[in-house]
């Protein structure tokens, strides 16, 4: 199958509104949209399909955690405009290290090295 042709299915797909992974929250389909117009456009410049299937995967999982918890991806998106507007939370709300590593059964928790 052709890029041209794949490119003009999706294309039909898109003015007949069915592209849409149908479990995506309405409030992400402009941004799902941008992302796979700029795929396409990086895949027909370059002839590649790499950038416009990581696009697609990336965003087939996004629609399967929507399909799979909805509430908790709303909270998810409330908790992050939240903090886009009024900064991360404060020490007292963050969740330290050990914590995490608790949770994960005594798996050691990646640190980056910091320079003295």
């Amino acid at each position: 199958m052709s890029l041209r042709y794949q490119v003009a299915r999706q294309r039909r797909l898109r003015r007949s509104g069915s592209c849409y992974p149908r479990a995506l929250s309405p409030r992400l389909r402009p941004q799902y949209e941008a992302e796979l117009d700029a795929a396409f456009a990086r895949a027909r410049e370059a002839s590649e399909l790499t950038v416009l299937t990581t696009a697609v995967r990336r965003w087939w999982i996004e629609a399967l955690e929507w399909q799979r918890d909805p509430a908790g991806q709303r909270d998810f998106l409330t908790r992050m405009d939240r903090y886009l507007a009024d900064g991360p939370p404060g020490p007292g709300h963050r969740v330290s290290s050990e914590e995490v590593r608790a949770q994960l059964g005594g798996l050691s928790v990646f640190r980056p090295e910091r320079e003295a």
